[in-house]
């Protein structure tokens, strides 16, 4: 499948994943990376079963900047590029109880990379559609990754026990920000590798794509920088000493703490709103808001931090 390729040779390859239900969010993590990169080029994909509505106005946010060039796929005409065959059952999706969170089959777009761009290409970012850019991300495009085929952001805790070559202190990547090496990921078979460990252990993971990349490339990624994916912990930290330490570029929303919810109290919550203020989402309104959680907001607001859970409790 050849992608159009505008006469620039630094041309970004942005990957995106997103349905229907996420589409909103998608447009701000768009949105704002248009914005911050206003000098950079880009070739979007965006891969999820998006309805004609969400595709058009995810086209309209894409002319935030002249020279972007936008493409829709689905995991299943990926999926059907090289096996010419339907997405496998072992997959484990959501709705089953060993995995966390509300994950869609789209989630393994991340392994199927090789299979959406041509062997012209040799380097892909992929971003989660939970993610606000707040920066350049040309430094981060320029980084050289090589011999390894992926790099991430580690994430500052262990609790992956539950997989069979990793132990507590063993480095484990979030997948929400992956920058991909792609020849040495067809090299180094890293799509079969990952999909064989899924059939073989699809009852013991929790983070399906994520735990597969970090147990099969078991020293093999090439670790970022934290302001890459400042998500969890990382946000939380960044905010009590703001720009004490290092400037984050990418805000990640991971978890169940999302902006785009009433009652969250996410220190980058405004950030969200502001880039979604330059989406045709502009007058969204969150469908947790209710007179009773807007009271609640109030009246927590007028207590100190420790006793804002009182309110919850008498409400």
């Amino acid at each position: 499948m050849a992608e159009r390729t505008i006469n620039s040779k630094n041309r970004i390859h942005l990957l995106l994943c997103a349905n229907n239900g996420f589409a909103q969010h998608a447009a701000v993590t768009l949105a704002s990376t248009l914005i911050n990169n206003p000098e950079d080029n880009f070739n979007v994909t965006v891969v999820g079963d998006l309805s004609r509505s969400s595709q058009e106005n995810l086209r309209i946010v894409s002319n935030l900047s002249a020279n972007t060039f936008l493409r829709f796929l689905t995991l299943s005409e990926i999926w059907e590029i090289d096996d010419n065959s339907r997405i496998p059952e072992y997959l484990p999706t959501q709705g089953e109880k060993r995995v966390k969170g509300a994950y869609s089959v789209d989630i393994y777009t991340r392994l199927l990379i090789s299979r959406i761009y041509s062997e012209k290409i040799n380097k892909v970012l992929y971003l989660d559609s939970d993610i606000v850019v707040d920066g350049s991300l040309r430094p981060l495009w320029e980084t050289n990754i090589e011999p390894y085929p992926v790099a991430g952001v580690r994430v500052p805790y262990f609790d992956r026990n539950h997989l069979p070559n990793l132990s507590p202190g063993d480095p484990y990547i979030n997948s929400g920000v992956l920058l991909y090496n792609l020849p040495q990921w067809r090299r180094q078979q890293c799509e079969r590798r990952c999909l064989d460990f899924l059939r073989k252990h699809s009852e013991s993971v929790r983070d399906p794509d994520q735990d597969a990349l970090n147990e099969t490339l078991r020293g093999n990624i090439f670790f970022l920088e934290k302001k890459w994916n400042t998500f969890g912990a990382y946000a939380r930290e960044e905010h009590a000493e703001l720009d004490k330490r290092y400037r984050p570029v990418i805000y990640h929303y991971n978890g169940a703490n999302k902006p785009w919810l009433y009652m969250s109290n996410h220190p980058q919550k405004d950030l969200y709103y502001r880039y979604l203020r330059e989406t045709p989402w502009k007058n969204y309104t969150p469908p947790d808001k209710t007179l009773i959680k807007a009271g609640r907001k109030v009246i927590a607001s007028l207590f100190p931090t420790r006793l804002r859970r009182l309110p919850k409790k008498f409400l």
